[in-house]
């Protein structure tokens, strides 16, 4: 997983196995800060606009750093045991996380983990949510997977900041793997067909 801080002058980097994070200075390519206190691959993460850093791990952790790096807090989130996509919302006060294990979404505080709500998954047909991003305008969640029989995968969408009903709209032939906020509130994805 890599992500570049909103100044661009740190990528962080998202290492194999129980490696952690590395978080490299662009100007001269060293490593300045550090977590190691990983238990599995770390799978995600997002910045927000003020630089604060959320990271996800098949370790079943959600983590939180400040803009100097520093751990603010770590949290088991529910809705399953592998999360694998965060995002924060534009102003940074949610934070949604996908789960490869579960069709679930789980939307949490972007301040200290709490866990807020999750939006509501009645009649999909997920095996696990690969992906979650908001709309540039953050009235809107989306998400998308990997469905458990035939047909088109869909990118599901709630408005009300993720409270309102879902919609779905029908988007690839095999799994949608990545969905990335654009401008203007419009969405890109890649999938696997």
């Amino acid at each position: 997983a890599l992500a570049w801080s909103p100044d661009g002058q740190h990528l962080a980097v998202g290492l194999q196995g129980r490696a952690g994070l590395d978080v490299i200075r662009v100007a001269d390519g060293q490593v300045v800060a550090r977590d190691t206190q990983y238990r599995d691959k770390l799978t995600d993460l997002d910045f927000d606009r003020q630089g604060r850093l959320a990271t996800v791990s098949l370790d079943g952790m959600t983590r939180l750093y400040d803009r100097q790096f520093r751990i603010l807090g770590r949290r088991l989130v529910p809705g399953g045991s592998k999360p694998i996509s965060v995002r924060f919302a534009p102003d940074g006060g949610l934070i949604a996380i996908g789960f490869v294990d579960s069709a679930a979404v789980s939307v949490i505080s972007g301040t200290d983990l709490n866990f807020r709500f999750s939006p509501a998954m009645e009649g999909t047909d997920l095996r696990g949510v690969l992906s979650v991003v908001w709309s540039s305008d953050g009235r809107t969640l989306h998400a998308a997977g990997h469905k458990a029989s035939p047909g088109r995968n869909a990118i599901l969408r709630w408005g009300e900041g993720g409270r309102g009903p879902l919609e779905t709209i029908p988007a690839a032939n095999n799994r949608i793997t990545e969905l990335q906020q654009m401008p203007g509130n419009r969405l890109a994805y890649a999938a696997e067909d």
